[in-house]
């Protein structure tokens, strides 16, 4: 009998907050904090995968690790991102 089991591997990336920031204020014009924290949280994996170097984050074959596999590190990384901001805001 074969079995099947699931292979999961861990990547590290560096986040480039300052990165992520200047691509919200240029795409929206928003240099509000809640505004700013408002836009990345509504689309942090959009803006993740246009600024950060994923590139680790694909397979052999090219296909992207699911963000929806990694929702608690997306939920982490939008948490930092508004300490980010505060200390950013001097808040």
């Amino acid at each position: 009998m074969k079995a099947v089991f699931k292979k999961v591997i861990y990547d590290e990336i560096d986040i480039d907050f300052q990165k992520i920031y200047d691509l919200i204020v240029q795409k929206t014009g928003k240099d509000d904090f809640n505004a700013l924290y408002d836009e990345f949280a509504d689309n942090a994996k959009d803006y993740i995968s246009e600024t950060q170097p994923i590139e680790s984050l694909f397979n052999d074959y090219g296909l992207m690790v699911s963000f929806r596999d990694n929702e608690d590190t997306i939920n982490f990384i939008i948490d930092c991102y508004y300490v980010f901001l505060r200390d950013k805001f001097g808040i």
